[in-house]
């Protein structure tokens, strides 16, 4: 107890040293429990969005439905089943669905859709679909032939409420499923996933078109709290029997809980990048704070105080400052987190990159769980010890007046003193006594240095992830897909309308190609369809190519996993992503047959053989595209010898927006449009810059800790040297040239730390982009991103390095003002009686 109250004193008795270690370890933690509060925030609502909007908490499905999506594996819609599951205490509702793939058609555009069949008056006790009407009204029960869609889809369609749409389908017994509908509402619920690719009917509408009389798909169940899903799940299978399977919104939802896995990973590599700059910040300050006390455990060690009890004694001290630091770091961090819980964090400059993550959508609301609090705040109270315990040792090791003395060995003072000799003789004699002045302690000099070291080497580390990032979605994006510039028709990139076709495309080709920074350009024709196995249906992006020269376009026959590419004589074949023709079920040498909107507005469809299978790694392209050679595509749309883009590629992306404009500028106006791959993929522009947001967040916090540990050491180095400057004073030093050596002694730390700090992020960078960074466990979230794929290479950027290292440079620099005027402005007498 007297040593509580003894070490309670000591962190009163020096106020501004607390302080300044409070702040270090408060402003850390705050940093930390803001940044992942915000990502359980939008791991959150990705979750609640998805399940309230769509799946609910569970489903009970036929056995292998989950995996087959088939129609034949629907189950009978029985009220005594569904009643024995309402008996089920954890259950709060439950509404029978029938779910399946349709052709949507308005006035003269078709598009493909998931066609869900729901019961009105129970549905809304599972999803919050009906929130989320912004014209019109909800499906009712008696709407038999009513339909509710999504904003977007509407949008592409051009329909509103009142007017009519065309559904077209394989029924279940294998006819042609067809109804008019009657448009009653549209939906936005903000996540793109879903307002362009579901439509809703009422269950007895649903059955009439696929023919399904009295069955369902699916049971959704909504429960009275999340959590519950698994053990729910598991004791409803029990009791259903093997015919059905239970299953809980994490099996349901797997894109959404692999991208809850991605979030938590990128935030571990974050915060450990982080913990690591905090970690030496405070770790700084608490080691010069009890550096500069030897002097004062060796007068206690003189009034009989034992070793024991002084390290005992540092211990209670940093656990006192620890539990300060972590008191107000997390009434600062959950103070930010509490506010924009209620308000929101607005980020609708990035929509579309948010939209394309399951569930997110632009107002993000950050969530503080009290499990990631206490394993923050245990961390850094762990952090906020340690430090003190080898230098409280060493202090309590040597003998008394020695410490009272400041003595270290002979050996060190002669070597010292012959440093500080040869320094004299040079002309530069302020930057000789800075050296002397790190030479004389060199651990707090390394402590300074580090500082700075581990943060510009923190920096460089996180800017090449997040530039091998950036470089890995545009590289993927284009060479896959969009290529580095299109040249289209004005308004075609809205819904790829087969009318806004580019006829005489070859002198347009051949001027393209005329230009130098040109590698090759390619005809397409484009537009989005339906194809169809004999098992099943699926939207489908369909690229009518020259195979000759796509293939200097893009790069996807280098990723052909089965069968060939396109051959150029071979009119009636075609490649799918590999997912394509998983949900299809189909093999190589089978066919498909492609529904696609003509020209003229009719509907056209041909039976083509599947020549190869592609993998990318990303469900963008391996779920959603299909290439058939571009004679096919003209003659399946009734184009002639018209296309819909020529897809360009150049020999250097950074000139993508230039060419562009250049090409804008010589087409006089003639309805056509260059459009570069920022234009072409604004969902990856969005990714890059929401990222940038959060890199930048990151480099404010990485500064101002290593501010906070640079100015902490200096000043700490100032309270232990104050009487050897009171000595310096006294012989004639003038207080500017005490503020010179201060400032000299930052600024020689800062360049050794930048040094340092250079060389180990470079070869962290280079280790990891030679063997690159394995996200494979995460596959199915980095699907879902576009042009992101399972392995990450950190890109070194060498002009980045340069403005973070003067950046920290200047850091050291300004920091060093503060302490450097305080030992400027010491009375030499009071300096010198300083103990």
């Amino acid at each position: 107890m007297i040593l509580l109250r003894l070490a309670w004193r000591n962190v009163l008795r020096n106020v501004r040293r607390s302080l300044i270690t409070v702040v270090a370890i408060s402003v850390g933690l705050a940093s930390l429990v803001f940044l992942w509060g915000l990502i359980d925030g939008m791991n959150e609502q990705m979750i609640e969005n998805s399940t309230s909007y769509l799946t609910g908490h569970l489903k009970v499905h036929g056995k292998g439905y989950h995996d087959d999506r088939k129609l034949h594996r629907a189950i009978t819609d029985d009220p005594a089943i569904r009643a024995e599951i309402l008996k089920n205490s954890n259950v709060k509702a439950l509404s029978a669905r029938l779910e399946g793939k349709a052709m949507i058609s308005g006035t003269d555009k078709s598009r493909g859709v998931i066609v869900v069949g729901v019961e009105p008056e129970n549905e809304v006790k599972i999803t919050t679909i009906n929130k989320t009407v912004i014209e019109g009204r909800y499906l009712r029960p008696d709407d038999k032939n009513g339909i509710l869609i999504g904003d977007k889809m509407a949008k592409i369609l051009g329909v509103k409420p009142g007017e009519e749409t065309v559904l077209i389908t394989q029924a279940a017994d294998g006819s042609i499923g067809a109804g008019r509908y009657r448009i009653v509402g549209i939906f936005d619920t903000g996540i793109d996933a879903i307002d362009t690719n579901y439509v809703f009917l009422t269950l007895q509408a649903a059955r009439d078109l696929y023919a399904m009389w009295g069955r369902v798909t699916a049971w959704a169940i909504r429960l009275n709290q999340r959590q519950q899903s698994a053990q729910v799940a598991e004791a409803l299978s029990r009791q259903l029997g093997p015919e059905y399977e239970v299953l809980g919104w994490r099996k349901l939802l797997p894109s959404v809980v692999q991208a809850v896995l991605f979030h938590e990973a990128m935030t571990y590599i974050i915060l450990g990048i982080m913990f690591v700059v905090v970690a030496v910040g405070i770790t700084n300050t608490i080691l010069m704070a009890v550096m500069e006390r030897t002097r004062e455990f060796g007068v206690m060690m003189a009034m009989g105080t034992t070793r024991s009890q002084i390290v005992r004694l540092v211990i209670l001290e940093s656990m006192l400052i620890g539990i300060a630091g972590i008191i107000v770091g997390n009434i600062v961090g959950l103070g930010i987190n509490f506010y924009l819980a209620s308000t929101g964090l607005n980020l609708e400059q990035f929509t579309a990159a948010l939209e394309s993550m399951p569930g997110l959508s632009a107002v993000v609301y950050p969530v503080s769980r009290w499990d990631h609090i206490a394993e923050l705040s245990a961390i850094v109270f762990f952090i906020s010890i340690v430090p003190a315990l080898y230098p409280a040792w060493r202090a309590a090791s040597i003998e008394p007046v020695e410490a009272i003395r400041g003595i270290r060995t002979r050996k060190v003072g002669q070597k010292m003193a012959r440093e500080h000799k040869t320094q004299q003789r040079t002309r530069a004699i302020f930057w000789a006594i800075a050296s002397r002045g790190m030479a004389r302690n060199p651990r707090r000099a390394l402590l300074t240095a580090g500082a700075t070291a581990f943060g510009l080497a923190a920096f460089i580390v996180l800017y090449a992830l997040i530039e091998g990032w950036y470089g890995q979605l545009v590289e993927n994006s284009t060479r896959y897909f969009s290529a580095h510039v299109q040249i289209e028709r004005q308004g075609f990139r809205l819904d790829m309308d087969p009318g806004l076709r580019i006829g005489g495309y070859e002198q347009i080709l051949q001027k393209v190609e005329q230009d130098p920074r040109v590698l090759q350009a390619s005809p397409r024709v484009q537009t989005r369809a339906m194809v169809s196995s004999p098992m099943a249906s699926e939207p489908l992006l369909i690229l009518g190519i020259d195979t000759q020269r796509e293939q200097r376009v893009t790069q996807l026959q280098k990723v052909i996993v089965k069968g060939t590419y396109l051959a150029a004589n071979e009119k009636n074949s075609i490649v799918l992503g590999k997912k394509v023709a998983k949900k299809l079920g189909i093999r190589i040498g089978e066919k498909v047959v492609v529904t696609a909107q003509q020209v003229n507005g009719d509907l056209g469809s041909a039976a083509y053989r599947v020549a190869g299978i592609f993998e990318t790694g990303n469900e963008f392209f391996d779920g959603l595209m299909g290439l058939i050679p571009l004679s096919a595509g003209q003659e399946l749309l009734g184009l002639g010898n018209s296309i819909s883009t020529i897809a360009i590629s150049l020999k250097d992306r950074r000139d993508s927006r230039v060419f562009a404009s250049s090409l804008n500028s010589s087409m006089d106006n003639n309805g056509l449009e260059a459009l570069p791959w920022e234009t072409l993929m604004p969902v990856v522009v969005q990714m890059i810059e929401f990222s940038d947001v959060f890199f930048y967040i990151i480099l404010a916090i990485v500064l101002f800790v290593i501010a906070m540990g640079i100015m902490n050491t200096l000043l700490m180095s100032v309270l232990e040297r104050t009487r050897e400057f009171g000595v310096m004073m006294a012989l004639g030093t003038e207080p500017g040239q005490v503020l010179r050596i201060v400032i000299y002694e930052s600024l020689a730390l800062s360049a050794i730390g930048i040094v340092i700090g250079t060389i180990l992020g470079i070869a962290v960078t280079a280790y990891y982009h030679n063997v690159g960074i394995d996200l494979t466990s995460l596959m199915q979230a980095t699907e879902a991103i576009p042009g992101m794929t399972p392995i990450l290479k950190p890109v070194l950027i060498i002009g980045s390095l340069w403005w973070a290292a003067i950046a920290l440079f200047a850091t050291g620099a300004v920091t060093a003002i503060y302490p450097a005027t305080r030992a400027a402005h010491l009375e030499p007498v009071a300096a010198i009686r300083h103990v």
